[in-house]
């Protein structure tokens, strides 16, 4: 159970109707980050599977909330470090021992410009 008493999110990926890859995503209190911890079931897998689950992770509503995330991947996982990459081009990457791991700051959503004030004609 996290630190924050609450049950962690879990996200998962399936390839005809089996489970290919899950994320277990937690959000300690007090934190500014969210953690997620990436599995790929072992097998073959199509191509993507590592990309759609860190999508799954970045789009969490506990993820998007914390504004960054402390990743820890599989260190043979090279899709799924180049998709967080793509997605948060700041993210950086350090080893340690079997896994990678991954803290990026999620870029914030464009917001649409204000529209000016148009003074009424008189």
């Amino acid at each position: 159970m996290p630190a924050n008493d609450q049950p962690a999110s879990h996200v998962e990926v399936e390839e005809n109707g089996t489970v290919a890859a899950t994320a277990k995503i937690d959000r300690p209190e007090g934190s500014s980050a969210a953690r997620a911890a990436l599995h790929v079931e072992p097998g073959h897998h199509a191509p993507g599977t590592s990309s759609r689950l860190v999508d799954a992770v970045l789009e969490n509503p506990e993820v998007r909330e914390a504004g960054s995330l402390l990743a820890v991947v599989p260190k043979g996982d090279g899709e799924a470090i180049e998709q967080v990459h793509a997605r948060c081009p700041d993210a950086t990457t350090r080893v340690a021992g079997a896994t990678v791991i991954v803290e990026a700051e999620l870029p914030r959503e464009a917001t649409p410009p204000q529209e000016a004030e148009v003074p009424p004609k008189g």
